[in-house]
């Protein structure tokens, strides 16, 4: 069988463009399956993080953190259980008022037992 697709272009979209597999069959017209696909990119270039949430970089959030830190509150330090963490904390306000003041950082634990 002959190959109707020209992989350079699929893994182009795939790598830079962060494209998925079903976005790339639809706009290539392609006539393989998206697990086909999903199959050739893996053995390429490897698998995708499926876990880890892929995100593109956030402006306002890279705002928000830096004017937080002005402040002097620190990304790897929990405001409510005062513990030092390995990864970033989590933004989390303090009560519902509509200003920047009253974020702090909070790490996972601390994070989840708070939505409760």
């Amino acid at each position: 069988m002959a190959r109707d697709y020209d992989i350079d272009e699929i893994l182009y979209l795939s790598q830079t463009k962060g494209m998925s597999a079903a976005w790339i069959k639809e706009e290539l017209s392609l006539s393989i399956t998206q697990r086909q696909l999903q199959r050739l990119i893996a053995q390429r270039v490897g698998r995708r993080p499926t876990r880890q949430a892929i995100r593109m970089p956030d402006t306002v959030r890279s705002r928000v953190v830096a004017y937080m830190e002005s402040r002097g509150l620190d990304q790897y330090y929990c405001s409510l259980c005062l513990k030092r963490r390995m990864e970033p904390g989590f933004i989390h306000a303090l009560n519902g008022d509509p200003s920047l003041d009253v974020l702090v950082f909070v790490c996972r634990h601390c994070s989840v037992a708070s939505d409760r």
